[in-house]
């Protein structure tokens, strides 16, 4: 799977949008073990689907390449909108949407899947034996490392059950999709580049973590689990040599993968870290969970828990937040991590913030907030500097020139790194690529700055960022 080299083993369905659309923080938070599957019946039943099939039943139908575009783009639009609707954060968390129903898929020329992809969603599903049926060089709108067969029914409370299929099938739906999901693991391997998950309705912690050893994924539904089976099943992956049997958990911050701390965790720690949807961990010196936070706090939203490729290092993905006034710390010594002051962009960041608040007595910095037009002229200058340099020195220094300054344009505007971070990792996801020629426009409104501050160049040097 190459969206996710460590993927989790255990992860849950969300069959229902949340009542606020998604807007107010999800509890349980049912995808917090990295992946998440959002089905039927809920989200064919959703506006924001029928919205979808609309638009790509429009692109499809068009000879107009404008047309196709436009379609597409609203499609992607109104996927986005329905995958957030059920509280998911799709640049953390490894979502999946289906299986999507055959008609719609027909309808619109398979380009309801390309909507959900282009949407940052990381797999869509497809009935596995609609996939098994077809020839081995069918011809499909995604490429096989996204797409999902799913062999299980999804009838109302339907657990595993079904025809299983036979050996042949799961080998023929391989050649199309990466994925396949099944109603026991017991039945015959599939090829050796096929991932393998098994979908169960409440299973005993002990079968998650014997199925999760052999390397085989599960799928806790039809209907979501419990935040308690959650919890549960997701433990029984990680291992620990402790005698009082707590996981070593590294919690780390979404904006910048910066490890924060160490800590412990328990299993009731985890569920209720799940339950409240924040960072919950274990305190050796209270004996009892410890919910970052409420004493100081700084408490942090959780994003995202799963372990490291051997299962017995714990992961907690969070953002870090703290009073009002304050700078967010996880340190007791109320620094932003517990091995003293941030470096690079973190630091950079913090640094803006701050002299955003208030600055010094003849801040740079300062200048350049309360005046935008010798920050929008600044980023064009050191950009065009930057595309100009050849040598590895100058490509390094005017780099940091552009940080510099693109970070304070986002600080200006009140718009987080961690913000920029997520669309990245979203466009990751797309299938849909625009062709990046360069706009004519924008280069000539470049040259026309540049043309009018020649000769009066303000030099900055972002080694001295910390005087500024």
């Amino acid at each position: 799977m190459p969206l996710n080299s460590h993927t989790p083993f255990v992860y849950a369905v969300l069959s229902d949008p949340l009542p606020d659309g998604g807007k107010s923080p999800v509890v349980p938070h049912l995808s917090a073990t990295g992946r998440a599957r959002i089905a039927p019946p809920g989200f064919t039943r959703h506006p924001d689907y029928a919205a979808a099939i609309s638009a790509c039943t429009a692109a499809h139908e068009s000879d107009d390449r404008a047309t196709t575009k436009s379609s597409m783009k609203a499609a992607s639009s109104s996927a986005a909108s329905l995958m957030k609707s059920y509280g998911v954060d799709v640049s953390v968390i490894v979502t999946e949407v289906g299986p999507v129903p055959l008609v719609d898929v027909a309808s619109t020329g398979g380009r309801i899947l390309t909507a959900f992809l282009d949407a940052a969603a990381a797999y869509v599903v497809l009935d596995g034996r609609y996939l098994a049926s077809l020839p081995a060089d069918a011809s499909m709108e995604v490429d096989r490392a996204r797409l999902v067969a799913d062999f299980t029914p999804w009838e109302e409370a339907a657990d595993g059950g079904g025809e299983p299929p036979t050996a042949d099938e799961v080998a023929a739906a391989s050649l199309l999709a990466g994925d396949v999901v099944l109603p026991s693991a017991d039945l015959s391997p599939a090829p050796s580049d096929t991932h393998l998950i098994v979908r169960l309705q409440d299973p005993a912690p002990a079968v998650v973590a014997e199925i999760s050893a052999r390397g085989i994924q599960v799928l806790l539904g039809p209907a979501p689990p419990s935040a308690a089976v959650l919890a549960a099943s997701l433990c029984s992956t990680f291992r620990t040599d402790r005698p009082d049997g707590l996981f070593t958990t590294v919690v780390c911050g979404r904006a910048h993968g910066e490890a924060l701390g160490l800590v412990y965790s328990s299993a009731d720690s985890v569920l209720a870290a799940i339950e409240c949807g924040r960072g919950v961990y274990y305190s050796r010196s209270r004996g009892g969970l410890w919910r970052k936070g409420d004493t100081s706090g700084h408490y942090q939203i959780l994003h995202k828990i799963d372990s490291d490729c051997d299962g017995d290092a714990v992961r907690f993905i969070v953002t870090q937040l703290g009073p009002e006034g304050k700078e967010p710390a996880f340190c007791h010594l109320e620094t932003r991590n517990c091995w003293g002051k941030s470096l690079g962009l973190n630091y950079l960041e913090s640094m803006l913030v701050s002299r955003k608040a208030a600055a010094p007595e003849g801040s740079y910095t300062k200048r350049l907030f309360d005046d935008p037009e010798l920050l929008r002229d600044k980023l064009v200058e050191e950009a065009q500097e930057l595309a100009e340099a050849t040598e590895r020195e100058d490509v390094a220094g005017e780099l940091a020139d552009v940080l510099y300054f693109a970070m304070t344009k986002a600080v200006a505007a009140g718009v987080p790194l961690s913000e920029a971070i997520e669309v990245l990792d979203k466009r990751a996801r797309k299938v849909t690529r625009r062709p990046g020629n360069s706009k004519v426009e924008r280069i000539e409104a470049g040259k026309a700055i540049l043309e009018r501050t020649k000769g009066a160049k303000i030099s900055c040097c972002p080694s001295n960022v910390g005087k500024k």
